[in-house]
C-alpha cells in the first residue's frame, strides 16, 4: 500500500502556489515556477523551491544583498509595468530601492506584515500525511494479524 506521498507533495506545492498568487506576490512567475516535487523513493520526497522563497511570508530583513540585486529589482519593475522617463531615472529608482531594502528590509518586513504562504499549507500536509500513514499502518497490522490466524 502506498501513502501517495508524491500526490500529497504536489497538493502542498499547489496550495503554496495558490496562496502566493492570492497574496498578490507574483511578478514574473519565476518563484512559483521554481517549486518542484522531487521523489527519492515512494516513501521519501521533497518539495524544493528557490532559497529566497522564505521571504514570501515575512518579507526580507535588512542586510547583505546579492551582487545582482539591482538587476533583479530592474527586472521586477519591468514585469510590474513600472515605467521611467529615462534610463537614468530607472537606475536611480533601482539604486534607492536596493539601498532601502539593504538598510531597512522590504516594506512587508518593516510593517511586520505576514502572509500565510507556507504555515497553513504545511500544517494541512502534515495532518493529511499523518492520517494516510495511520491508515497504512492499520492495514499492515490487519494483514499481519490475518496471516497469523
Amino acid at each position: 500500500m502506498d501513502v501517495g506521498l508524491e500526490r500529497l507533495l504536489e497538493e502542498l506545492k499547489q496550495n503554496i502556489i495558490n496562496r502566493h498568487i492570492s497574496a498578490g506576490q507574483v511578478a514574473s512567475g519565476r518563484t512559483k515556477a521554481g517549486f518542484e516535487v522531487k521523489m527519492i523513493s515512494p516513501f521519501r520526497g521533497q518539495l524544493l523551491g528557490y532559497n529566497y522563497s522564505g521571504v514570501l511570508e515575512r518579507g526580507r530583513r535588512a542586510g547583505k544583498i546579492p551582487k545582482n540585486f539591482m538587476a533583479i529589482i530592474a527586472k521586477w519593475a519591468a514585469v510590474k509595468g513600472i515605467t521611467f522617463n529615462s534610463d537614468k531615472d530607472r537606475a536611480r529608482f533601482v539604486y534607492f530601492v536596493a539601498k532601502k531594502i539593504r538598510e531597512q528590509g522590504t516594506m512587508m518586513y518593516r510593517q511586520k506584515r505576514e502572509e500565510d504562504i507556507f504555515t497553513t499549507a504545511t500544517l494541512r500536509f502534515e495532518d493529511i500525511l499523518s492520517i494516510e500513514i495511520g491508515a497504512l499502518l492499520e492495514e499492515e497490522v490487519k494483514n499481519k494479524v490475518f496471516e497469523v490466524l
